[in-house]
């Protein structure tokens, strides 16, 4: 916990564990309750497979939030001209809500499935579900033409959506947007020409290589470039880009 007693000094205020699938490990719950210990805000990110059989121990070791990534293709498994989610996250992601959890759905959205993306949230608006939507945009290998009608398409479902969400001042519906890699270390970046967007998180690997940036290698600071201390102040000031 040395990374997250660090980080805390530094001005973080919440820790996320991601993968891979991190319900896979036997110790995730103690690592949120070791977690929980110094931040008041500890997540998950999960595909929700194992999130009906581990919800409880999750919420007993101290949760405050699961995010949740779900795929078009797993939400057409029932019907595909409806997507659905499936019936056991449903009632696992319903319980967590109703104990206090904030519960979010990561989902992306092709620019053929609007439709689709826009009937399914209305039809969770009886949930205390919340939703980040991923852009499908264009990159230097695979353009998508007309993308300005799709995004506005996409930011008029998310508000409509959100309408009369009034479960505190986040919306329901949110969009991940799309950011031109424009930092103070993007234009020395080797992998410039191959980025779509400016990212902003520092990522800790169970290698302990800090990743300042989630498009490129080129930032990694490795267990051999300093003390904890020094490295985790280094790899902050490369993720917040100074």
């Amino acid at each position: 916990m040395g990374y997250i007693a660090e980080a805390k000094r530094l001005g973080f205020d919440r820790v996320q564990f991601t993968g891979g699938e991190p319900l896979l490990h036997p110790q995730i719950a103690g690592f949120v309750t070791s977690a929980r210990r110094i931040f008041g805000d500890v997540g998950v990110t999960t595909n929700g497979t194992h999130l009906p059989r581990r919800s409880t121990e999750l919420f007993d070791a101290g949760i405050s939030r699961v995010h949740v990534s779900l795929q078009a293709e797993s939400l057409e498994l029932a019907n595909a001209d409806t997507w659905r989610v499936p019936a056991d996250l449903v009632e696992a992601a319903d319980w967590l809500s109703n104990h206090g959890v904030v519960v979010r759905f990561n989902l992306p959205i092709a620019i053929d499935a609007l439709d689709k993306a826009q009937e399914f949230l209305f039809a969770t608006r009886a949930s205390a579900w919340r939703f980040n939507l991923f852009a499908l945009l264009p990159t230097p290998f695979a353009p998508i033409q007309g993308h300005p009608d799709y995004l506005r398409h996409l930011s008029t479902i998310a508000r409509e959506a959100s309408d009369g969400w009034n479960a505190g001042k986040e919306p329901r519906v949110t969009i991940r947007g799309y950011v031109s890699p424009s930092g103070v270390r993007c234009p020395s970046c080797q992998q410039r020409s191959r980025c779509t967007e400016q990212s902003r998180s520092l990522r800790l690997g169970v290698d302990e290589i800090l990743r300042p940036c989630l498009a490129s290698r080129e930032w990694d600071i490795h267990p051999k470039d300093g003390s904890l201390v020094e490295r985790m102040r280094a790899a902050t000031l490369l993720a917040i880009d100074w």
